[in-house]
């Protein structure tokens, strides 16, 4: 696999996780200009909550299997959060998480089981 290869397959990835109302919410990870964008329809500062709600419902590819586009406007962004709710944002970080690398001591616990 060459380098190229292997940036591309870190976004084509999906992690899902079931929201407290049961629905399935798979994300992707946001490449730079994912996240540019949705900081750039939220009209804020990248610190902003506004800012955090876009980048996690930027991610969002799929609900309950039925595909997600990548938002194209901050009105269409504002429509996924408002579909998600709290339920759904909840689930989004818990699925983003798992593309956050592990420490040492997960490794060698996980290693352990």
């Amino acid at each position: 696999m060459t380098p190229s290869d292997e940036i591309l397959s870190r976004y084509a990835r999906v992690e899902r996780a079931t929201d407290a109302l049961g629905r399935v919410i798979g994300v992707k990870k946001l490449r730079p200009i994912d996240q540019a964008k949705a900081i750039d329809f939220a009209g804020t500062g990248p610190d902003s909550f506004m800012a955090s709600l876009y980048l996690a419902a930027m991610a969002v590819c799929e609900i309950d299997g039925d595909p997600i586009p990548s938002a194209k406007s901050s009105e269409e962004l504002a429509t996924i959060v408002n579909i998600l709710d709290e339920e759904g944002l909840s689930a989004i970080r818990e699925g983003l998480s798992r593309f956050q690398p592990k420490t040492p001591e997960e490794v060698v616990a996980k290693a352990g089981e």
